[in-house]
């Protein structure tokens, strides 16, 4: 493979650019969410042991920026700009800072799928461009990955399917009462969940050859039509997919745009590209790399961009926080799980954060549990810690051991 396998006809780019302005307004009520009130402090991002966090701007500028957005947004939709790299850019700007200002931002798969798909626009052009390549492999990339996850045991081991289809965890309540009258075996829920590994796993590889490409297509459609249909919320996550799939397909008049056009694309728009397309694979790779724990990591929810979707029932359990001040002595913080949303990293670190700029302490300790699939339970601590060199996350807030199962329900 050459580097002129990046660069390719626009084939449907306007169309789904089109759409793309649609599924970023579908968005909207998801980043409101993440920043409506009830979160003690923004989260950030936690990158290997670094905790990286976006300064959170004033409401002036929040709602400027959010305006941008959605006139951007509006510009797509009815085709105004055209092909300029400036419209896409903006909203692709906002959803990063305010990503980095809050991990929520950042948590579900569509919206980092939106704003592949508006960083691929960047590198758009009125005849060939990169931008198609950089979306099928964002499209495979989230298929593949999502897969390869959910081969966990508790997963591929039916247990999961068991919280959704026997417990109605997630499924629309109307469903769940048909659901549970079927009282499925644990072979049948673990024949379901290989079956849906191996679906995502063919979603994410046949696109790319021709003679599988239009039964892919109808594959994701129904996959996502049922997933719409039995749970709440996730139309927007299937019209994310189904737009970014149309990026397989050559249109019409793709043969005489690429064969008008041999120079291809400029060289440093090709090698940025390429550049992008590793990030695209490394992002959710990372979870698999060595260091990770692969169990516990998936539990607590660490990072954002990672494509486990549906992959556990985590329910979190009891927080405790305890600080210290300068004359010594800890104490009790009276908290509760109301004031966190996440039992990442960044979450628990946001909760010691506040806690120390409250009471003047100079350690705080948050413990916090997690229920999985009423299976497990796993503990976490986040200690935050006053130094000479100023405040400082221990690496103990990474660390998660699971301990007795919760009680029978």
């Amino acid at each position: 493979m050459t580097m002129e396998w990046f660069c390719t006809a626009r084939g449907y780019l306007p169309l789904i650019r089109r759409l793309l302005g649609v599924i970023l307004l579908g968005c909207l009520p998801y980043e409101v969410l993440a920043f409506s009130p009830g979160a003690v402090d923004g989260t950030g991002w936690r990158l290997g042991v670094l905790f990286l966090q976006a300064p959170s701007p004033p409401e002036w500028l929040t709602v400027g920026a959010w305006a941008a957005y959605i006139l951007a947004a509006l510009y797509m939709i009815f085709g105004i700009g055209g092909d300029s790299r400036l419209v896409p850019a903006v909203p692709a700007l906002v959803l990063l800072y305010y990503g980095f200002v809050d991990e929520r931002a950042f948590h579900s798969s569509f919206v980092i799928l939106a704003f592949t798909y508006l960083v691929a626009f960047m590198f758009d052009s009125p005849t060939v461009s990169c931008t198609r390549r950089l979306i099928q492999i964002s499209v495979s990339s989230c298929y593949i990955f999502s897969a390869l996850h959910k081969l966990h045991p508790e997963w591929s081991g039916g247990h999961t399917a068991d919280e959704l289809f026997n417990q109605g965890w997630g499924v629309r309540p109307e469903l769940a009462v048909f659901f549970r009258s079927l009282h499925l075996s644990s072979d049948v829920l673990a024949v379901a969940a290989w079956l849906i590994i191996l679906w995502e796993l063919f979603l994410g590889i046949a696109p790319w050859f021709k003679k599988t490409r239009k039964l892919a297509y109808a594959g994701a459609v129904v996959l996502h039509l049922g997933i719409s249909v039995m749970i709440s919320f996730l139309e927007i996550f299937a019209l994310t997919m189904w737009v970014g799939l149309l990026a397989f397909f050559e249109g019409r008049q793709a043969d005489q745009e690429h064969s008008g056009c041999r120079k291809g694309c400029p060289p440093a728009s090709t090698y940025a590209a390429a550049a992008w397309a590793l990030v695209l694979v490394f992002m959710p790779l990372r979870f698999f790399l060595g260091g990770i724990n692969g169990f516990l990591d998936m539990c607590v929810e660490r990072f954002p961009w990672s494509f486990a979707m549906y992959l556990f029932r985590m329910d979190l359990g009891e927080v405790v926080a305890r600080y210290r001040g300068e004359a010594g002595g800890w104490r009790t913080w009276e908290t509760s799980s109301a004031i966190i949303r996440a039992f990442s990293d960044p979450a628990l670190a946001s909760v010691a954060r506040y806690i120390a700029r409250r009471t003047g302490a100079v350690e705080v300790v948050v413990e916090a549990s997690q229920v999985v699939n009423h299976r497990w339970r796993v503990v976490k601590t986040c200690r935050y810690v006053k130094t000479a060199s100023g405040w400082q996350i221990e690496p103990a807030c990474s660390a998660a051991r699971v301990v007795a199962g919760p009680p029978a329900r």
